[in-house]
């Protein structure tokens, strides 16, 4: 039900985990399904930083600077998507008069789908951005919600910026048939992955310009491997038979499942220290009816031998 190859690969998370300034800070992003009133869902990517405000004052800056300072990155990174979704469309739409037909866009959208269709779409369901912000004695905390209201447009906006993608629904995790069910696991890196000082040179050029820019709003006190700093991975589904290793379970006011990881920036230096593994059971229904009718045959012919039984000795007392 979910794109599990796709959630953990988003181009966005990577900008939003950078917002890690302060001593005790906390980057979460996260992605859940959310219903609409006709019975269908969208999907809400969600980012949610707090820092210390001792961070922000020592510093010299304002927590509204923070904020705004949240805003502008928040915008012009996700304008930064926009463009590069419209590239790669443009790019599709040269392949359609090339050769009649666009095969990742037929892939996602049907056999008579167009890329302007798509296109279209995409941005018909894709909602304005939300940022909010709170703050008590000690913290500020800044969020932003961007929400596709079909799963389809979401899907649609991803996989046109995945270059690797084909647009094709095939599950890539591994598959472990049994009699009477199917396990297939995924096991990835969270959107977290290579987010550490070490790594900075081999950060694309938008998200080393990010992490510029929130060192120099915090002075250069701090860096990508605060020890104090803590990373949350989120996934909010109503998927039923869906199991993951997250740290927490807990339900939201949708009723879906929400499973969360976190992490420390130890872990992200560690080789896969920031893995998750998230698996699905589907039950093989034909294998179950056969199970239950050799139950109900055997249990029939016990319940007959024992009446049967049970008959004879009536009759030899009778007797």
């Amino acid at each position: 039900m979910f794109m599990k190859k796709k959630f953990l690969t988003m181009l966005v998370a990577v900008f939003f985990a950078i917002l890690l300034c302060g001593c005790t800070a906390n980057v979460g992003y996260g992605v859940s399904y959310v219903p609409n009133d006709d019975g269908t869902y969208g999907i809400t990517q969600s980012v949610v930083v707090t820092v210390d405000k001792a961070s922000i004052i020592s510093a010299g800056k304002t927590e509204e600077g923070f904020y705004q300072n949240f805003q502008l990155l928040g915008n012009s990174y996700i304008t930064a998507l926009k463009n590069a979704f419209n590239l790669q469309c443009e790019k599709e739409k040269d392949e359609e008069i090339e050769t009649g037909a666009s095969k990742k866009v037929q892939n996602l959208g049907g056999e008579n789908a167009t890329v302007q269709n798509l296109q279209n779409y995409v941005y018909a369901h894709m909602k304005s951005t939300e940022y909010n912000f709170a703050q008590n004695e000690k913290y500020v905390a800044v969020s932003l919600e961007q929400n596709f209201d079909t799963i389809l447009a979401y899907k649609c906006f991803w996989t046109m910026l995945d270059s690797t993608s084909d647009g094709s629904d095939v599950d890539n995790g591994e598959v472990v048939d049994e009699t009477f069910y199917k396990k297939t696991i995924y096991t990835q890196n969270t959107v977290f992955h290579g987010l550490t000082e070490s790594n900075f040179d081999n950060l694309d050029t938008a998200t080393k310009t990010i992490v510029t820019n929130i060192k120099s709003f915090f002075n250069n006190q701090y860096n990508l491997d605060n020890r104090d700093l803590t990373y949350t991975f989120s996934l909010a589904t109503p998927q039923a038979h869906f199991y993951t290793d997250a740290k927490y379970v807990d339900e939201d006011q949708y009723g879906n499942d929400v499973y969360t990881w976190e992490f420390s920036s130890a872990d992200l230096k560690a080789e896969n220290g920031d893995q998750i593994t998230t698996w699905t059971i589907s039950y093989h229904t034909a294998n179950w009816y056969q199970l239950a009718i050799y139950v109900t045959i055997i249990l029939g012919v016990v319940l007959l031998l024992v009446a049967t039984i049970k008959g004879e000795k009536k009759n030899k007392k009778v007797e």
